[in-house]
Order: C-alpha cells, then structure tokens, then sequence
C-alpha cells in the first residue's frame, strides 16, 4: 500500500497482517472461495454504512417511502414541493431554477411525471380496467396495512445463539446492480407467465435474453442434444422461442426453463450461467387471485371491473412468490453439486420484485421491508447459502440498506464476526467513500467472481491448449519456472509464436488471453456489484477484461428510460486511454490494456520493459500517483506485489517524508 499511509487494504481474515508492518510472522493463507466471501460481507457492511449516511436525503422526495418519513421529514416535503409548485414559468426558465431541480433530483429524490422511475399504481389500474376514480382514490387513501419502520430495539433470539455456538449462518447481501447479470446459482426472473404458451413476459426476462447470448446458444445445445424441438413464432417481448416452461409439484407461482443445461461436468460446455427461475408478479394475476378468493369483490360498473385488492394482500402475493422462488431455487441448485465460480457457499439473487411490471411501485419501501425480512429469516436458518437483493436504483438501495442498519443484529450475524477493528475499518471507508474521498484499486481477484481465471489459472490455460490432452497433470511450465509469472509468459509466448496448438490454431499469447477473456466474461461477481455499489469518481486496474464498464451500464439500470431522467443518474464513464470523454464524471484507468486491443496488453518481461520508458506510461502513472497523494485508495483482489505497482509507490515515496507518520484514521493496515 501506498507509503504515505493514504490507503487502506482489503485482505482475507486469516491472512497474515504483518506484511505491511514489516513483521516476518506468517500464517496460513485462507481458501480462495472462504477468502472471497469475507471480503463480500466486508464491503457489504461498508456499502450498507456509508449509504445510511445519505439514505434520509434521498427517500425525502420519493413518494416511494412515504410511509417511512417522519413528521418533520413529511413537513419539509411538503414545503419543498410548494415551493417548486409555486415558481412562475419565468422563474423556472432560469438557470438556477434549473440547478436546483437537478440538484433535488440527484441527492433528494425528486421526480416529476416525466423522470418519474415508477409511475402509480392505480393509475395504470385505472387505465387497464377502466374503473371510476372514485373508487381508485378511495381504495389508494384508504391503506393502513403499510409496515412500521423497523425498529432498532429487540430481544434476543434463539438465531444470534446458534450462530455463537459454532455454526455459519447465511448472509443478505444487498446492491445496486442488474439482478439478471449478477453471477450467481439462481435468479428470480419477475413477469408475467403464460404455461399454455411457453412465455416469460417483463422487462428482466427481456433485457437477459437480449444480453445473454450465450444462454440461448446453451439452450439450443441442450435441446439438440436431447433431441427436444423448438418453439416457434413467440411474442418479440417473450423471453426466447427457444424456451419451453416446466411448472413444479405443489408451486404455482414459478416455473423454470425446461431444457436448460445443468451439464457443469461436460469440458465443451461453459455453463456458468445463473439458473432462471420466472415468478408470477403481474397485475393481471394479483386481480384475479384477490378477485377468485372473493368473489362479492366484482364490482356493480358495467363490464363487471374487478376491485383493486388492499396492499396487503399485494405485498403477501408478492411474498408468496419469494418463498416459492427460495424453496425451489434452493432445491435445484444443492442438486447440482456445488456453486458456481468457487463460491464458498450457493448464492441466490432476487430484485425488488413487482415494482415495474407488477405496477407496485408506489409501494417500494413496502415491499422492500417486507422481502428483506422474509430473507434474513430464510438464510439464517441455513449454513449453505447466501441470497443477494439487487435494487435498480439507488433511492431504493439506501432504502435498503437503512432498513437493515435497523435490524437486530441477531439477523445478520455474518456482519457479527467482524473483529473490533475490522468493524473500525468498515466505518472509516464508508466515511471516506460518503465524502467522496475513496478511489478504488480493482485487481485480478475481483474477475474470479465473474467466472474468470486468476494470473495464474490464465496462463494455465494457455498451457493446456498446448498439451496432449489438456490435464492438469500435464502442465510442467509453473514448475520449470518456480511459479514466477513473467518467466511463464515468456516461454509461453515463444509457443504461440512458433507452433500450432493440439488443435491447429496458431495465435499469439495475447490474443489466446484477450480471447478466453471475452468468451468467459459474462456475468458480474458480487464482488465487483458490491464495489460499483459504493460511490467514487475514479478507479485504476490493471485487469484486461471490460466487467468493471459492463457494471458501470448496470448501475441504476432502472433509470435508463426515460433518457430525461438518466442523464443525472447514470455514470458516465470515461475509460483511459481507449475511451476518454472529457465530460464523464467518473473515469477508469486501464493501466496494462484491455482486452478490445490486444496488442497494447501488458503480458511479458518485454511489454514491462517498453512500458515503463514509454511516455504513455508516465502520463498513466501520473493519474495513479495523484489517486495516491490525494485519495484514500482502496485495494481489493490485487496482491500488491506488480513491478509497475511498486515503482510507483516508490515513486511517490520518494516525493513525501519518508518518516512522516500516518494520522491514525489514514494508517496502512489490514482488515
């Protein structure tokens, strides 16, 4: 880390702390997968602490929580938009007018009908069944089933008790993300179902199929292989024509794909794709089953309309689809085998589900309360798995997270296991990262999460092409080279330059990495959804792959239409040297290339070499050591050992007081 003591490092539990005090003490590296979830649940508590600080702000003008204001937060809304109300259309022309409406869209909520995410409920209601306003206005007004605020008081409770004997309960992790392109076992895929004709209508089963390429290339290879046919001619707002719906014994609220591939063991099949599992959450059967259950609800209107249910019984529709999701989700995946991406455990994921095509969206901080604790119940009760909630917004991720800063802490004993200090360490990122003082240092160790290969399990790779048969037994380079990773590059390189592989292909060592990268870079880790979570204006990695600009697009994905409304939320990400744009907010550093140009990659002892006397170095290097000297950098998945790495923070070493002593909150430690 950087000398300076202006950084603080993210490093495995039972890693040994010593490294950056100059201690000689050693201990036992941890598993990678036990590694990688402890730093998902340190960086979920840093997520979940530093939006808290600006979550009240946030939900002040989104109609959305409303139930959760207090009185003066209500009292101040109101002041607020009479204020707006009031402005003459002169008043509103001017510039200031301008910034302050754009300054209580971004950090306050504020929507008006156009940029507004989630439009009423009854309105679409009032549209779709043509009932009288009268009734929609009465039936909206007259909600007293909305839950509490959670509160921070509670008594013990037998989970906190099992989970201090020994066990390992699961944990709810929570972030701002696309809920269909988060790696993970399974995914709750919200719509609208229809078995009779093999569709999955919504917006997420759209947006994953139109991304997914891959998963239905898989699927079409499934069905191939069992000699299953195709379905044709299928709405263009279906998920695929390719699919064909399979219903489960005693669930009728969620179906999956029938023919999708669960061959992980097959080497010709890359099939690290999250398992759909679709959930009925539409209008159309919220009605009908409020209305089928009583049926003295039709109202006397012609055409014989059918009565808004109450919010309560949507929120326990809603709740029913979750559980169903979670027991069958379960289920299929423990019969797979293992997780997926050296997991330690299963993960689950979810979104906040009804609150766009469900037309609930009025009722998000409802139905987020709810969900959350319907999850925490489910994992704590479980030491395989853990299940994360995706929000599409970032009004609805603070949200979330406030809810679950206020629940007992006998409900995430995960955040419990944390020491003193760790705790300390959280607490002092989430108050660097809330002042906007955090710049983020992304290494290789964050694209495993993805599916991806480590420095070492790359080259690998490339080895195996070269192999009789590809075994692992076969490998003799790591060996020959004492497991220094130049020295592997270099003899690795002479191969792809001077010889086919066993299959005939001859391309050179940076295009066979730039390919597996691209063919294998699918889906986000959680580790990376939970970085991308935290608010920061730059980031450096030396990684070739774009999954740091594929979860940049994912960020406040709900928020992409209108474009009104996501011109203030969206980032706009300037990537350099490959991309520059001069008025992006946030910016990305590429330090080694980049996979869209595998010639400027920085693979070998020869690119070191070039690299480190060329004039784009030093102008990168420059941005590198300004993050250094005047941000906190926070390393995650990187190990601190590159050549380029250190000569920069010698570099910077050598432009500070070499015994200056760190302040206490800025000291290099790790947690």
């Amino acid at each position: 880390s950087a000398g300076a003591g202006h950084s603080i490092v993210v490093a495995p539990k039972t890693a040994a702390t010593a490294a950056t005090t100059g201690a000689t003490t050693k201990t036992k590296s941890p598993d990678i997968a036990q590694s990688a979830r402890y730093q998902e649940i340190f960086l979920d508590k840093v997520g979940m602490l530093c939006a808290v600080q600006e979550a009240a702000s946030r939900h002040v003008l989104d109609d959305r929580f409303d139930s959760f204001l207090s009185d003066g937060e209500k009292e101040l809304k109101d002041s607020l938009l009479a204020f707006i109300n009031n402005q003459s259309e002169t008043a509103k022309e001017t510039h200031a007018f301008t910034y302050l409406e754009q300054l209580l869209r971004t950090k306050m909520g504020y929507r008006d009908v156009i940029g507004r995410p989630n439009r009423k409920t009854t309105q679409h209601i009032s549209s779709w069944w043509k009932l009288e306003e009268k009734q929609v206005k009465g039936n909206k007004h007259n909600n007293s089933s909305a839950p509490p605020p959670p509160s921070s008081s509670s008594k013990p409770n037998p989970t906190m008790k099992k989970w201090k004997n020994g066990t390992n309960p699961g944990h709810v992790f929570v972030c701002n993300s696309s809920v269909c392109e988060i790696q993970c076992d399974a995914f709750l895929c919200p719509g609208r179902i229809s078995v009779e004709k093999d569709t999955i209508v919504g917006s997420i089963a759209h947006q994953w199929w139109k991304s997914s390429r891959a998963a239905e290339l898989l699927l079409l290879r499934q069905q191939a292989k069992k000699g299953a046919g195709g379905i044709a001619n299928k709405p263009s707002d279906a998920t695929s024509r390719h699919q064909k719906l399979q219903q489960h014994k005693g669930l009728d609220r969620v179906v999956t794909i029938q023919d999708w591939p669960d061959d992980q063991d097959d080497d010709n099949v890359n099939n690290n794709l999250p398992l759909l599992i679709a959930g009925e959450v539409s209008l159309e059967a919220q009605l009908q089953a409020y209305n089928e259950n009583n049926p003295w609800n039709r109202t006397s209107s012609p055409g014989g309309a059918l009565k808004i249910p109450p919010d309560d019984f949507r929120i326990e529709f809603l709740l029913e689809t979750v559980r169903q999701f979670l027991e069958l989700a379960s289920t299929l995946v423990l019969a797979s085998g293992k997780p997926h991406v050296r997991r330690e455990r299963y993960l689950l994921a979810l979104p906040i589900l009804g609150t766009g095509g469900g037309y609930a969206g009025d009722m998000t901080g409802e139905i987020v309360h709810a969900l959350l604790g319907m999850v925490t119940e489910f994992v704590t009760c479980r030491e395989d798995m853990d299940v994360v909630v995706v929000t599409a917004d970032d009004a609805t991720y603070a949200h979330a997270q406030v809810i679950r800063n206020h629940l007992p802490p006998y409900k995430f004993p995960c955040f419990q296991a944390l020491n003193k200090g760790q705790a300390n360490y959280a607490s002092q990122l989430a108050n660097l990262a809330a002042g906007r003082h955090l710049a983020l240092f992304v290494g290789a160790g964050v694209s495993i999460g993805s599916g991806l290969p480590s420095w070492f399990g790359l080259l690998n790779l490339v080895e195996d092409a070269f192999t009789p048969t590809g075994a692992a037994s076969e490998r003799t380079v790591g060996d020959q080279c004492q497991w220094d990773p130049l020295a592997m590059s270099e003899i690795l390189n002479d191969w792809c330059d001077t010889k086919a592989d066993r299959n005939g292909v001859q391309l050179s060592l940076k295009q066979r990495v730039c390919r597996h990268l691209q063919e294998n870079g699918r889906t986000l880790g959680l580790l990376l959804c939970l970085l991308m979570s935290l608010p920061f204006h730059s980031m450096v990695t030396q990684n070739y792959d774009t999954l740091i600009e594929q979860a940049c697009q994912k960020w406040n994905c709900s928020l992409r239409y209108p474009p009104s409304a996501a011109s203030n939320t969206k980032r706009n990400l300037s990537v350099i040297p490959y991309r520059p744009q001069r008025k992006a907010q946030y910016w990305l550093l590429k330090m080694h290339g980049c996979v869209s140009r595998p010639e400027d990659i920085i693979l070998t002892k020869d690119d070191y070499a070039k690299y480190k006397t060329s004039s784009k170095a030093q102008a990168l290097d420059g941005l590198v050591q300004a993050s250094l000297l005047t941000k906190h950098l926070l390393f995650v998945g990187f190990s601190l050992t590159d050549p380029n790495y250190l000569r920069i923070i010698d570099q910077v070493r050598e432009a500070l007081y070499i015994d200056f002593p760190p302040d206490n909150d800025d000291s290099t430690s790790s947690a």
